[in-house]
């Protein structure tokens, strides 16, 4: 059995960036102290700014972006591939919600080894624009 190599609990998982176990709650704190850490090293944020979350949350309603839900697009297309839009349509909510609220950045928590599925999904598909798009990448590690 692990121990949490900060509390010694019993652990639940190993952190990702230095493959150390860790409980549940060290987790937590981990976690948060990096994207912390990211957020300031990265300048992602000014100080003082209000009403990012509440705004947010209503800015992406997808029911009100796209007038249907994806219980709705399963029962068209069925159940395969229905992840694919499911992500095109949470980010094109994100990003629709990011430029109504005039913002600057979109932290979206994803790690390397997602932009490298990205990046190389878009090559085999040969899909140029996408490509482009997955190029610029703000990583704070």
């Amino acid at each position: 059995m692990l121990r949490c190599s900060k509390c010694s609990n019993m652990a639940a998982v190993r952190y990702s960036r230095d493959g150390n176990p860790v409980c549940r709650e060290c987790f937590i704190e981990l976690l948060e102290l990096n994207v912390h850490e990211t957020i300031v090293k990265c300048e992602m944020f000014k100080r003082g700014e209000k009403g990012y979350r509440d705004d947010s949350l209503k800015a992406v309603e997808r029911n009100h972006l796209y007038g249907w839900t994806m219980d709705e697009i399963v029962s068209k297309i069925g159940t395969k591939n229905n992840c694919t839009f499911c992500g095109v349509f949470r980010r094109q909510a994100l990003d629709r919600g990011a430029l109504m609220l005039g913002a600057n950045k979109l932290v979206t928590g994803h790690n390397a080894d997602d932009m490298a599925e990205t990046i190389l999904m878009n090559l085999l598909r040969g899909d140029i624009a996408r490509l482009q798009r997955s190029a610029t990448i703000v990583t704070g590690w």
